[in-house]
Order: structure tokens, then sequence, then C-alpha cells
């Protein structure tokens, strides 16, 4: 309910008239009288002073209806600025703006970009830049979608307000030169305030176009973005809303003429780069989009990521097939490599012959310790013998642990000597 008073509102105040006083301020200088118009007679002193007298501002004394003395910074009486009141009525939405601020000079006049409290405002903000013009593709390298707490007190750089409705989102059929498809929304918004500071840059037709993260190229006539294996492309979900193939620009929609319709090729200009700008007309030549989309990055989400085999449409980059043989052409030459082969491999077998049976001669390695062992017997000491056979196993132990350490030593010392530690 709340909303619809909202709107009753801002059509109201659309309808109205406004209308402000113009100052027409007429004052002295060295050549004659000359007709500036300011806010204020306190700023038309202080402009007067500066440009014709050289001092400081010092105050402004109002003497009567149309006239104001000027005095500098030490009190001196410099002129008087004679000043002529009118009026200025806008209608049509327009309301009175001043052109100037401070001692500026300017002139009042009706515009229709004043933020008046009330009044309905529709501006296109872009919301992200995908790879292909696939109104469903899940594949925005940028994204700058509208969060739920950007719907209250937006500030689109011009005006402050809360977001009413989203009216349309458009993808660009055309990449811009970093062969990005620009993703835009047209908003309602109901003006509560006037932009103090600056504001959203997506909204803004001078803001630059977003850079590809990858590396640019050309497939088939068209500017195109990539990854690579190692370094692939962040992919993320465009709107869950329906898409109309355009491209408008950024910004306040225009309330008449090119690019104030309310379909993709109306809000299109004929001139652009598929850039922020908005346009050119061929961004929107296309289909448009069910806006059904899942996670992103969800296998067949993209209708432009699975193409090329019947009955799934054609690929947007088609590959050189020129010398590329047929299905069955490829199995006939499978089944003749195939004979191929045999016959070889029967030629091979009849030249060998007997002679395939032949085989090398075997290894062996026969060495071993000694295992006959008999007793020292000593005639000279009377039949003396001595028997060590009872102790043989373990001299073959002891022996094989010291050619062991013998053979560690030795890689050891050819080691040092080699490295020269």
């Amino acid at each position: 309910m709340l909303r619809y008073i909202i709107g009753l509102f801002a059509a109201l105040a659309a309808s109205a008239s406004f209308a402000a006083t113009q100052h027409e301020v007429w004052y002295p200088n060295q050549t004659g009288w000359s007709t500036v118009f300011h806010k204020t007679a306190a700023e038309s002193c202080q402009y007067y002073l500066a440009n014709y007298w050289g001092v400081p501002y010092g105050s402004t004394t109002i003497s009567g209806p149309d006239t104001a003395q000027c005095f500098q910074s030490g009190g001196t009486a410099r002129g008087t600025v004679f000043r002529t009141f009118q009026t200025l009525s806008c209608t049509g939405g327009q309301v009175p703006k001043f052109s100037g601020s401070g001692a500026a000079a300017g002139n009042w006049q009706c515009v229709s970009t004043q933020c008046v409290v009330g009044q309905g405002r529709t501006f296109n903000r872009t919301e992200g830049w995908g790879r292909s013009s696939n109104p469903d593709a899940n594949d925005l390298v940028h994204d700058y979608l509208m969060q739920p707490s950007d719907l209250y007190d937006y500030n689109d750089g011009v005006c402050v307000g809360n977001i009413a409705t989203v009216q349309s989102c458009y993808r660009s059929q055309e990449p811009s030169s970093q062969g990005l498809y620009r993703l835009s929304c047209d908003y309602s918004m109901v003006i509560t305030g006037e932009s103090s500071t600056s504001g959203d840059t997506a909204a803004s037709p001078l803001t630059p176009n977003a850079s590809c993260p990858g590396f640019v190229g050309e497939v088939n006539g068209k500017t195109v973005c990539v990854g690579t294996a190692a370094s692939p492309l962040p992919s993320v979900a465009a709107p869950d809303k329906p898409t109309l193939a355009g491209n408008p620009s950024a910004g306040l929609k225009p309330s008449s003429g090119e690019g104030s319709g309310s379909t993709g090729a109306g809000r299109t200009p004929t001139a652009g780069s598929g850039g922020n700008a908005g346009g050119p007309a061929s961004a929107s030549v296309g289909r448009g989009g069910t806006g059904a989309r899942g996670e992103p990055g969800a296998p067949g989400e993209d209708a432009s990521a699975v193409c090329g085999a019947p009955p799934l449409p054609a690929c947007a980059v088609k590959v050189d097939e020129t010398g590329t043989p047929a299905a069955a052409d490829a199995d006939s030459r499978f089944a003749q490599a195939n004979t191929d082969l045999g016959k070889v491999q029967t030629d091979a077998n009849d030249a060998f012959g007997d002679h395939r049976d032949i085989s090398l001669p075997g290894w062996s390695w026969t060495f071993s310790f000694p295992t006959g062992c008999t007793a020292l017997v000593l005639p000279a000491f009377g039949d003396l013998e001595i028997d060590v056979c009872q102790f043989q196993p373990v001299i073959h132990d002891l022996m094989s642990l010291l050619w062991v350490i013998a053979g560690i030593w030795g890689l050891i010392d050819l080691f040092m000597r080699t490295t020269g530690v």
C-alpha cells in the first residue's frame, strides 16, 4: 500500500509547476554596466569586488528592494549592485536549478535531472560483464549485482532514493574491445534526496569498461576473452530475471528520443561500442533469455558450453575440420590397418622359421664359502692335533662382517677423494 501512495505522490509531483526567483544583477565596472546572474546579492558583491576591484570581499548591506551596497574587508564601500527580480516557472516534471555556485556567475534554468523528493526516476545500471551474448549464460567474469541492502538509500550519482522495482534486464549482443558482453538492468527509484557524494559508478555512462581478466583474442571475426587451463576465468551467475537482447546507456533513462523505448531495441542507442555508454544497434539483435538459472558453473546451465553434435546448435567457435575423415571412412581405415598388421606378423613368423626357439645361455652364481675342514696334526709334537673346525661358522661370520666394513670404508674414502671433503 505504501508503494502505491509513493507512486501517486511521484505522479502528482511530475505534473506540478515549480517556480524560482531569478536574480538579474547589474553592477558598474570600469567600462560600463554589466549583467551577470547570481543566486544572492552577497554572491554578486563578492564576484564584483574580486573581479573589478581586486579587493577581498567584506560584507553586503541591502539598502532597498533592488540595491545592495558592497564593502571590502577593510570596510570601504566600493559600489552598489542593482538587481531585478524575475520569476522562472518550470512544468512537465522539470524543476528550476541554479547552474552556478558560490561567487561564480550562473543562471536559473529548468532541468529534469534535479532531485525532487517523491518524484520517480528510471536509470540503467551495469550488473556485470560476461563472456558470451547468451542471456542465460552463467559466465560473468565481473560481478556488480545489486544486493538487498542497496535497495534503500541508493545513490546513482545524481539522486538518492529507494529502489521500487527492477523493470528489465539486458545483455549486449556485441562484445566490447575486451571481448566482454555488458549485462545491465533498468531500475525505478523513488527519490528521497539529492546526492551529496559520489554515487554508484555502475550507473554512470562515463565509467570505463571492464577489462578481460584473461587474454583477448579473435575468433571468426569476434573479439573474445579467454582463460587458460592453469588459470581459468571466473564464472558467476547472472541475475535471475528474464533478459532482453540490448545495451542501454548507463544512467538516467531519456524521456524521449533515442533510448527512451521499452524494448531492447528501443533502449539501445544506434551508435556505441558495446560498453557502458550503450549501443550499438546490433547489440539488440538476438534472442532473449528466460532467466531460469541455477548455481554458477553448474553443468548444463550455459547453453553455449555444449554444442556442435546433432541435435545441439552449432558452436559459436567452429573448428576447421578440413581433411578430417568421416566416421565411416575412419572405421574402414582402422580395419585395413588391422589387416596389414596381421600380414606383417605372418611374414615375420615365416622368415624366422625354426630360429624362433633360439634362447641365450643362462647365467648362474657358483661362489660359496669352503665347507670342508680337517684337524691340523703336528707329528713333531707327538701326534699333537689342533681342531678348529668347531669354530668354522663363527669365523665365517666374523670375516663376512670384516669384508662388509672394509667395503663401506672404501666407498666413503672414494666419495671423500672425489668431492675433496
